[in-house]
């Protein structure tokens, strides 16, 4: 992934993009993100949560110039964004689903529907936890988006049957060999038995190229040693330093385990 993430995290304290510090109401980590869009596609989940709620609200992910200066409101299309960075949703049959578009040209500033035929305005399209977004970078000199929130401290996603989008929410960098799956309650995949209570490649994890096409997928088997993520049809075991995701990197989930299935990322805070 062409893509420089930067994650500020201090307790009791929220950090702004432009150097700015306030004081808020919160007994959670805090935090800011900062992610600088290659152009093209990409993978992005949000490594915060809304202060306050269990979840992000779009309109909380800001997008500035590369380096963080706000874009114009007219004037040169270098300095400006009129829909230029999109995102979109995945349906669990592997469709893109609504997008949505960020205009600095527009009054009030922020994210659009399609063509910027609306504001979405707050509390009208969130993210869960752990739910990616593709990005769109359109803009010819670049772009960021800027993440404000509190740290996800539950990093545990249940995964529908079909397509989705993940990512590391976390706040740190972290081994794809990190990352467990577990059935659908928790508990732990057996290693031989029933179809229903053991995972042999059923859920896949895939990176995207800024093209847009899905790069190398890797899948996770309960049934092989070690248990853990192998390249496609569990031809081989990755091993530890083979794949790393970026504290923010999405990626796609194709979950074909009939019962239902977990991922599990490592604890983003340490006890």
């Amino acid at each position: 992934m062409n893509k420089v993430l930067k994650a500020g995290i201090g307790a009791l304290a929220l950090c702004g993009a432009v150097a700015t510090t306030q004081a808020v109401e919160s007994a959670n980590v805090v935090g800011y993100q900062n992610i600088n869009l290659a152009k093209g596609f990409s993978f992005f989940t949000v490594t915060f949560k809304s202060i306050g709620t269990e979840k992000m609200d779009i309109q909380k992910i800001s997008s500035t110039q590369v380096g963080g200066a706000a874009w114009k409101t007219s004037g040169s299309s270098n300095t400006k964004c009129a829909g230029a960075v999109v995102v979109q949703k995945i349906g669990t049959n592997g469709a893109y689903l609504d997008q949505y578009e960020y205009y600095s040209t527009k009054t009030p500033q922020g994210w659009y529907t399609e063509n910027g035929a609306e504001y979405l305005g707050e509390n009208n399209v969130f993210l869960e936890d752990g739910e990616g977004l593709v990005i769109n970078n359109t803009h010819a000199v670049g772009a960021e988006l800027v993440v404000t929130g509190e740290v996800n401290l539950e990093p545990a996603r249940v995964l529908p049957k079909g397509f989705s989008f993940c990512g590391n929410f976390t706040p740190v960098k972290i081994d794809i060999q990190d990352i467990t799956s577990t059935q659908v309650d928790g508990t732990a995949w057996k290693t031989s038995g029933s179809s229903n209570t053991k995972c042999a490649g059923a859920v896949v994890i895939q990176k995207i190229g800024t093209n847009g096409a899905y790069l190398d997928q890797y899948e996770y088997y309960s049934t092989k040693t070690p248990q853990g993520w192998y390249t496609e049809n569990g031809a081989a075991y990755l091993g530890r330093d083979a794949v790393y995701l970026d504290p923010g990197e999405g990626f796609v989930v194709n979950n074909t385990h009939a019962v239902g299935a977990r991922l599990v990322l490592p604890s983003p805070v340490s006890e």
